[in-house]
């Protein structure tokens, strides 16, 4: 399908290089950046397209009401934000049964429903390639859509391992191998600096375990591309008979809000509400407070990724889990039934032209990010 010509904004928009400065500025405004970190990640922004998508959801604010107005006059939900397909994974409910979700609630905000499914699916179309998608871009999609709709208007549930959705079961069991690597590599890490230590290492430790503080000592984490950057301290301690492991990462709002012109000291953080609003069985260990998130580091607790599919032929299989899922975090009962309808209202292959009109947009800045 021929792509869509980018609308003209009625302001100019400023340089992808200019807008890195001023979120960065904006960023730091509310919290203490790592500057090595920073420059990791801008060199990795560079590599390649998915990369650089990964790294810049602060662009795609600002970006998409430019590209997709008409998408970004509907109706709006407190959303995901950066949404794609790296951010599923893995965790250990307080029965200890292993669920399956989206795991990043970073850049949660009131935002247009489609603005998810939209990134979503270009992610898919940047990451097909790698991930081996045998599916047309136009049946992701749809299968998408149909997913989401689904959570939205009918029975939705949380996606819950014990027994049910066998072929995800497989596919997460995969990703539980031998934990020693996992911890060689955190213990491996250097410690933090002084100034973070002193900001997140209280806070790790006191999630810890009880009793696993004594002893405990504190490691810098570098991980993650859209908050990396953000300080990020691991408290690691050896507590009956095993290594235990907990994170604390400072948080920033939203880069919607960023994008809307609202100063980062007076913006809000939604990801507690995020977790509150959403159909899922939660991580007791993820807990949001004073503009930290604090959760347990373990090997069972980990990103899914399309390449880890048992089968290509459950590529289907996933898509509708990722649409349901997706659902699961819009679902609301005073606005659920006008953003289905908008959904269903709209062009044939609206969420797909959407998507290929940003990524038009995010390989234009790419390229001349990388040049630099």
């Amino acid at each position: 399908m021929p792509r869509t010509a980018i609308r003209p904004a009625r302001s100019p928009l400023r340089d992808v290089i200019r807008s890195t400065s001023d979120y960065e500025a904006w960023a730091a405004s509310r919290i203490p950046l790592v500057p090595e970190d920073l420059e990791h990640k801008h060199a990795v922004m560079r590599i390649d397209p998915f990369a650089f998508f990964r790294g810049t959801f602060y662009r795609w604010a600002e970006l998409w009401p430019r590209v997709c107005p008409d998408l970004e006059a509907g109706p709006h939900l407190l959303c995901v934000g950066d949404l794609h397909v790296e951010n599923f994974g893995v965790w250990r409910d307080a029965e200890g049964r292993l669920v399956w979700g989206v795991n990043d609630f970073d850049e949660a905000c009131e935002a247009a429903f489609t603005g998810d499914l939209v990134r979503l699916l270009a992610s898919v179309m940047l990451a097909r390639d790698t991930a081996k998608v045998k599916l047309k871009d136009e049946a992701v999609a749809e299968i998408l859509a149909d997913g989401w709709l689904r959570a939205m208007t009918q029975d939705a549930q949380p996606f819950v391992l014990n027994g049910r959705h066998r072929w995800l079961h497989r596919m997460a069991l995969r990703k539980l191998k031998d934990p020693r690597p996992f911890w060689k590599k955190l213990n491996r890490m250097n410690p933090p600096a002084p100034e973070e230590a002193e900001a997140g290492g209280p806070r790790a430790t006191a999630a810890l375990p009880e009793g696993a503080a004594e002893g405990a000592r504190l490691v810098h984490r570098v991980a993650g591309m859209g908050s990396l950057g953000h300080a990020r301290v691991v408290a690691l301690s050896l507590w009956l008979g095993g290594e235990v492991a907990r994170e604390a990462k400072a948080l920033t709002p939203s880069a919607w809000l960023w994008a809307r012109g609202q100063p980062a000291k007076d913006a809000p953080l939604r990801y507690t509400e995020m977790l509150a609003q959403a159909i899922r069985c939660p991580d007791p260990t993820l807990k949001c407070e004073d503009g930290w998130l604090t959760r347990r580091l373990a090997p069972d607790g980990s990103r899914v990724e399309l390449c880890d599919l048992p089968s290509k032929r459950d590529d289907e299989k996933m898509f509708s889990a990722m649409g349901r899922e997706v659902g699961n975090m819009h679902r609301r009962a005073d606005k659920s039934e006008a953003a289905a309808a908008f959904l269903r209202g709209l062009p044939p292959k609206r969420l797909l032209s959407a998507a290929q009109d940003m990524l038009t947009a995010v390989e234009a800045d790419f390229q001349r990010f990388k040049a630099g």
